[in-house]
């Protein structure tokens, strides 16, 4: 059940992370991927048309991209006021929900490839969209580089998915994954850097910039 909202798990850890390193370690935060995930379901956003996407949509048509501005446009909760489930429910209405919300981000940015590793080094994780192949669901927790499928058929079996992309090696990205911690390496894998039957694995990648305490209007949120 974590699969479903991937897009929102790895935007809330982004987000996060910059909370974090603006506090300098302190006020740290446990975010809700399921606020996000129900509105995104249920169709509350508020975001401008110009931050919709129509690419690259999974099947409950949300994207890196509309994640990040809807977290622009409306903010995060704690998890403790809106708790997983994995299962979408009715949000609560925007105006009420207000009082939940204890930050947000300024804006967001695409990331191309070549600037992913001093993106990652310097700010913060990014989220990479990527291509899950079957194969991927029972990924041990070997401390190998994932390579990729041998069969590259598997590719156009995949489907779209989103990672957080924390850290890389000369040869890989470290990547957390949505699916809890018994996948991979407690939640984590290595993906590799090289191409794989034409293509990277992690690509199509998007981050948040800037935290701020305020609402759009400048108005303080609830302090955390």
């Amino acid at each position: 059940m974590y699969a479903e909202c991937c897009y929102a798990h790895a935007a809330v850890g982004a987000v996060e992370y910059l909370h974090h390193r603006k506090q300098q370690g302190q006020n740290r935060v446990i975010l809700s991927p399921q606020d996000i995930y129900n509105n995104l379901v249920y169709g509350q956003n508020g975001v401008e048309e110009d931050a919709q996407e129509d690419d690259e949509v999974d099947k409950h048509a949300k994207t890196s991209m509309q994640t990040l501005a809807w977290i622009r446009e409306n903010g995060c909760v704690l998890r403790e006021a809106c708790p997983y489930t994995g299962v979408a429910v009715p949000p609560k209405p925007l105006a009420e929900r207000r009082n939940d919300v204890r930050l947000r981000i300024v804006t967001s940015k695409p990331v191309e490839l070549r600037n992913l590793e001093d993106h990652v080094r310097t700010i913060g994780p990014v989220i990479a969209a990527i291509d899950w192949v079957e194969e991927l669901d029972d990924w041990g927790a070997e401390d190998v580089i994932y390579t990729g499928p041998v069969d590259p058929a598997a590719f156009d079996r995949a489907e779209g998915h989103s990672v957080l992309v924390m850290g890389f090696g000369p040869d890989y990205w470290l990547v957390r994954n949505s699916h809890g911690v018994n996948w991979g390496n407690a939640g984590y894998a290595k993906f590799t850097r090289a191409k794989v039957h034409g293509r990277f694995l992690i690509d199509g990648c998007w981050a948040p910039v800037g935290i701020a305490y305020q609402d759009p209007s400048g108005a303080d949120y609830n302090a955390i």
